[in-house]
């Protein structure tokens, strides 16, 4: 069964949601270096620490486009988190360069359709279908 649209579409936006993060991930970790005084392991720490979380984003969105349904619900509670985060701090995303609390804002957005795509019933179908293991013929 062919990937349907509405997947198709979730997964291309589950990369783009990812590449836009990126702006606030740096500005995450030269916050981080700034305000430990430029300690050098600061910068490694966080930077090793946002390559981990990437890895298994990136991860996750393969698991999305391979009809892996524990992806889809995963990328839900991710969402669901990422948006308390994101709303619990507005005043201080606030205080952040433009590009940063921007980029929070357009990605966060962006999850919540993500979500809402992936549980679209043409996806439901998909997910349920090639979840399946084909029966194996009795010996």
């Amino acid at each position: 069964m062919e990937r349907p649209r509405v997947v198709r579409i979730a997964y291309a936006l589950c990369w783009l949601s990812m590449v836009m993060s990126i702006p606030s991930i740096v500005d995450a970790i030269a916050t981080e270096g700034e305000s430990a005084g430029n300690v050098q392991a600061i910068y490694i720490g966080f930077g090793l620490l946002y390559a981990a979380i990437l890895g298994f984003g990136v991860y996750v969105i393969l698991s999305i486009g391979r009809a892996r349904n524990w992806a889809r619900i995963v990328y839900t509670v991710l969402t669901a988190l990422s948006l308390v985060a994101v709303l619990g701090s507005l005043e201080e995303s606030f205080q952040r360069p433009w590009y940063s609390w921007s980029a929070d804002l357009l990605t966060t957005s962006m999850d919540i359709a993500i979500v809402a795509l992936l549980f679209r019933p043409a996806a439901n179908e998909w997910y349920r279908l090639r979840g399946r293991k084909p029966v194996e013929p009795a010996v």
